[in-house]
């Protein structure tokens, strides 16, 4: 379960960088979708998928620019920075 906390904890992590604690709404929804992925994974391949999986999914709802910047949040949390 280790793991999934990890992840869960990266997932809010980039969630209130973007959207700011001000919108809770978008972390609940957001929190709730990553959770759900977490409570079906297996294995750390799986995980990582899902990982994968929400932040394409974040992505997706992003202007341009914004994508870009969530990205370089992305790997910087990704890499412990």
């Amino acid at each position: 379960m280790m793991e999934a906390e990890t992840v869960g904890n990266l997932v809010q992590k980039m969630i209130i960088s973007l959207c700011g604690e001000q919108k809770p709404e978008i972390i609940r929804k957001w929190m709730r979708f990553s959770l759900g992925l977490l409570s079906s994974t297996q294995g750390i391949e799986t995980l990582q998928e899902d990982e994968i999986s929400i932040g394409n999914q974040i992505r997706e709802k992003l202007s341009i620019c914004d994508a870009t910047q969530f990205d370089k949040l992305y790997n910087e949390l990704k890499s412990g920075v």
